[in-house]
């Protein structure tokens, strides 16, 4: 399952179940579709994935897409007790998936056919070709910009644009940070759902397919996990694997690990010089620094009795210089990608007679990417399983998102 702590993420749940699904409870000699569903940030409760594996939720569900119906109907509808279902409701309701209006139920998160995910493919073609122009046109600056850096001088631009363009700039910019900020603040593009705390937070359905976009080569993806002085992210691949390096779990998400990257930010130091910024005791750093040497490719090097990391590490200073340059791309991708493809989707979902705008997920962002990719304009995939270190990167101090931007 793919997480991120704290922020927005893509979480799939391996929600995917197969079970007959009708258009409404009424024509129960249709077969369902399979479904994955999908979270937008933290879910309120670790009971939503156990209750959207339940065959009889995702069956409700989607019975009520479209349409409202009383717990009678959708009970007679899908072919089940109608105790059944009203315990489950009640429960949908809880989280918010579900609303209740005069004793009619209806579903409160879209849920996606490959009809719609075709739709949505068709009409995103266009919105990713801008998409892919504006960063084609943006990347010398940007690259400029990069190379002012401090991190620029242990990891080059063709090593990092992977992480700099796609990860910061087309993900945690374009997502994570325009549309939070005052003057564009607008709830169509913000998750829909709020939990208790008031955070928002997704949770959409999409038919389980061989390729959800047969257009797109590759899906990205964003693991970021925030520490008290940093935090650590892989900016990754869903149809890719990874290597394992020599320790039975990826190593970049160990803790005492990331303190290390986070030491040596500034450039290379000495073995007391890490253990002060740390506060580890030598003998465990002696123990974990050995260990990230003997990772393959290894996580950190040695040179002239001094440590550098082998993972990128961004500085408070770096990105003070970046996120202001990559900013003002993701505001033009927002103008002219991200609210006339939101106004399309809505249009077409219409004169199809859907509920919902046509999906609003990273299609276009990754078909972009994937263009530019093709033209080696970013760091090149290796065609094998990845190294576990591909896509890694950290940041000290605080990496405003969200909420954080207008602070």
């Amino acid at each position: 399952m793919i997480t991120r702590s704290h922020l927005r993420g893509i979480a799939l749940l391996s929600a995917v179940i197969s079970f007959a699904c009708v258009p409404s409870p009424r024509q129960s000699d249709t077969h369902f579709p399979e479904f994955i569903f999908e979270i937008w940030g933290e879910a309120p409760s670790r009971d939503i994935r156990s209750l959207s594996e339940e065959k009889i939720v995702q069956k409700i569900l989607f019975s009520i897409r479209e349409a409202e119906f009383s717990s009678t109907e959708i009970a007679s509808g899908i072919g089940e007790g109608e105790a059944a279902v009203l315990e489950k409701l009640n429960k949908l309701q809880q989280f918010g998936l579900v609303i209740l209006d005069s004793g009619k139920w209806q579903s409160n998160i879209p849920l996606y056919t490959e009809k719609e995910l075709r739709e949505a493919e068709k009409l995103g073609m266009k919105f990713a070709a801008r998409e892919a122009e504006i960063l084609r046109k943006a990347i010398p600056r940007i690259r400029d910009t990069y190379r002012k850096t401090t991190v620029s001088s242990q990891f080059s631009w063709n090593s990092l644009s992977f992480i700099v363009v796609g990860g910061i700039l087309s993900d945690l910019c374009v997502f994570d940070r325009i549309p939070f900020k005052r003057e564009y603040f607008n709830t169509d593009f913000q998750p829909r759902l709020i939990k208790p705390n008031g955070e928002r937070w997704g949770y959409t359905g999409f038919e389980k397919l061989p390729q959800r976009y047969p257009s797109r080569a590759h899906a990205f993806y964003h693991d970021l996990d925030q520490m008290e002085k940093g935090g650590i992210a892989t900016w990754g691949i869903m149809d890719k694997g990874y290597k394992k390096a020599s320790a039975s779990v990826r190593p970049e998400f160990r803790i005492q690990r990331r303190h290390v990257y986070l030491a040596l930010a500034n450039g290379r130091l000495e073995f007391q010089k890490i253990a002060e910024k740390t506060g580890m005791p030598e003998t465990k750093l002696r123990d974990v620094l050995q260990e990230m040497l003997d990772y393959n490719p290894p996580a950190i090097f040695i040179e002239d009795g001094r440590y550098r990391s082998g993972v990128p590490v961004f500085t408070e200073a770096d990105l003070t210089m970046l996120l202001p340059e990559l900013d003002k791309v993701a505001e033009i991708i927002h103008r002219e990608v991200t609210i006339p493809r939101f106004d399309e989707s809505k249009k077409r979902a219409q004169e199809l007679g859907h509920r919902w705008p046509l999906p609003q997920d990273t299609y276009v962002r990754d078909k972009a990417l994937c263009m530019l990719l093709d033209e080696s304009l970013l760091t090149r995939i290796p065609a094998e399983d990845l190294d576990w270190n591909f896509g890694v990167w950290c940041w000290q101090g605080t990496l405003p998102l969200q909420a954080d931007v207008n602070k």
